[in-house]
């Protein structure tokens, strides 16, 4: 018998399952309740019954805190088996850089928020910053690439790539010279750096 059937510690046959995080933790969601199961243990969550008859997007990042979205409603963040509401943002994807940073889509752009505010105990929304990509676009889907780049699916911009400017050209241009070609670069002792250009 190569299937076996496996038996939910639920009373509500509705429950859907939704989600399977990282350390194989399988959520269940229906109209009586958020509950995740794992190692046979059923934790609930409180979350507003305006929202339960959806099922929110989920996404667990390194620090083991899971955010759960429910679209224009509301957002969450669990962490150490509390629900902290995250308001405000109509969130359609999330996704985690190399350095812990979370980024998150919605219907008007892309978000990230720095790896030290995603552990917070309380999030400091003054640092979390909007990237802008042009016109303002839904973005539907984010994935991040093994270069700090993080990639941007949208709904009329196309396929975006972020990525780090990994190097900054300065030239004539900016010490307004007629000179491009740079001989002496100094720094002194209170920080500045001294450019000479030949023959200026």
């Amino acid at each position: 018998n190569l299937f076996e059937k496996f038996e939910l510690p639920t009373d509500n046959p509705e429950s859907v399952i939704y989600y399977c995080d990282r350390e194989g933790g399988i959520w269940l969601s229906d109209k009586s309740g958020l509950r995740r199961i794992f190692q046979g243990n059923v934790h609930y969550f409180e979350i507003p019954p305006r929202n339960l008859q959806f099922n929110p997007l989920i996404y667990d990042d390194r620090f083991g805190n899971y955010w759960l979205s429910y679209g224009r409603f509301d957002t969450y963040r669990i962490k150490n088996k509390e629900v902290q509401h995250f308001s405000g943002y109509d969130i359609w994807a999330f996704e985690e850089d190399l350095e812990g940073n979370l980024w998150f889509g919605n219907v008007d752009g892309v978000y990230k928020i720095p790896a030290d505010e995603v552990n917070a105990e309380k999030i400091d929304r003054s640092k979390i910053s909007k990237i802008e990509i042009g016109n303002n676009d839904r973005i539907g889907s984010l994935l991040a690439d093994r270069e700090s780049g993080i990639w941007l699916g949208t709904q009329q911009l196309g396929l975006l790539q972020l990525s780090k400017q990994a190097v900054r050209v300065f030239s004539k241009a900016d010490w307004k010279t007629e000179n491009d070609n740079v001989y002496p670069i100094l720094e002194d002792k209170s920080g500045n750096v001294w450019v000479g250009t030949w023959a200026n």
